[in-house]
C-alpha cells in the first residue's frame, strides 16, 4: 500500500482542516517542532484504518481525538493498493459516517458497516484483532520496545519476516540468524536475568565515569567563576579607592602648603 494524501478536520490539535497531499512512494518525513501536530497526524491515519466510525470502542477514546473547541473530526486518506487508488473517509461524533471510493474508476466500493469488512478483503487480512487491514502501527517510542509475539498479528509479522528471510537466504536462515543474534546479545546481556555484561557493562561504567568528571568540570568552572566575580570586584574597589587618594589629598598637607606660601612669598616678593 502507499498513501497518497491524508486530509483531516477538526481532530486532535486541529481546530481546522489540513491537508497533506503528493505523498510519494518510499520514505515521507515529516518534520517540525514540538506540539506541531505530527503524532496527531500519525494517530489520524491509524484511526481511519483501523477504528470503526461508530463502535463504542471508538466513542469511548474520541474525546481526547476532539479539539477544545469541539467538533466532528473528519478523516479522509488516499491509497494505492496493487494497480487501484482508493479513498477512505469516515466521520466520527455528529453525522457518523464511513465510505470507500476506486477513485480510479468514481466508483462506491462500500458504506458505513460494509467498509470495515471490504478493507478486510482487499488487503487480504484476518488477524483476529482491531486492526482488519493487517497494518502495522509503529507509533512514537513503540520502535524501541521489544514486540508482544504472544497476540495473533505479531505471530503474523513473526512469520513473514522469517519467510522474507527464508526466501532471501533459503534454507534455515532464519534460525541461524536468531541464533547469531541470541548469541551476541548473551556477550551483552546475562540470559534470563537482563543484567549487562562484557563490553556492555564496561560502556555503562565508561558513561558512568565520565558523567562524573563533566559533574566535577561544572563544580570547578562554577568555582572559578565565583573566583573571577569577587576578583573583579576586589581590583573595582582598589582602583575606586586609588582615585579618590589622589582626587582628595590629605587635609593637613593642603595647610602646610598654605602657610609656607604665606610666609615666604613676600620675602621673594
Amino acid at each position: 500500500m502507499i498513501i497518497k494524501a491524508l486530509r483531516l478536520k477538526q481532530f486532535g490539535c486541529f481546530d481546522g482542516s489540513v491537508r497533506l497531499e503528493y505523498f510519494v512512494p518510499g520514505l515521507n518525513v515529516l518534520a517540525g517542532p514540538n506540539e506541531f501536530g505530527k503524532s496527531t497526524l500519525f494517530d489520524a491515519l491509524k484511526v481511519v484504518f483501523s477504528e470503526k466510525f461508530n463502535s463504542k470502542a471508538t466513542r469511548s477514546t474520541l474525546g481526547q481525538r476532539i479539539p477544545y473547541g469541539g467538533g466532528a473530526p473528519v478523516i479522509e486518506v488516499d491509497f494505492d493498493l496493487g494497480k487501484a487508488s482508493y479513498r477512505l473517509r469516515k466521520q466520527f461524533k455528529s453525522r457518523s459516517m464511513a465510505e470507500l471510493k476506486r477513485i480510479d474508476k468514481d466508483l462506491v466500493l462500500a458504506r458505513n458497516d460494509e467498509v470495515e469488512d471490504e478493507l478486510e478483503r482487499l488487503f487480504g487480512a484476518s488477524t483476529g484483532g482491531r486492526d482488519k487491514t493487517g497494518l502495522l502501527w509503529l507509533s512514537q517510542g513503540d520502535a524501541l520496545q521489544p514486540p508482544d509475539l504472544a497476540d495473533k498479528q505479531s505471530n503474523v509479522l513473526k512469520s513473514l519476516i522469517e519467510q522474507g528471510i527464508e526466501d532471501v537466504g533459503g534454507g534455515s536462515s532464519a534460525r541461524i540468524i536468531l541464533q547469531m543474534v541470541a548469541g551476541d546479545l548473551a556477550d551483552l546481556v546475562t540470559p534470563g536475568r537482563d543484567q549487562p555484561r562484557g563490553a556492555y557493562k564496561e560502556a555503562i561504567k565508561a558513561h558512568d565515569l565520565a558523567v562524573q568528571a563533566l559533574t566535577s568540570a561544572q563544580n570547578a568552572l562554577s568555582a572559578t567563576t565565583d573566583r573571577r566575580v569577587r576578583h573583579q570586584a576586589a581590583v573595582g574597589e582598589l582602583k575606586a579607592k586609588t582615585a579618590s587618594d589622589v582626587l582628595m589629598p590629605d587635609p593637613s598637607a593642603v595647610g602646610r602648603v598654605r602657610e609656607l606660601y604665606c610666609k615666604w612669598w613676600p620675602v621673594i616678593w
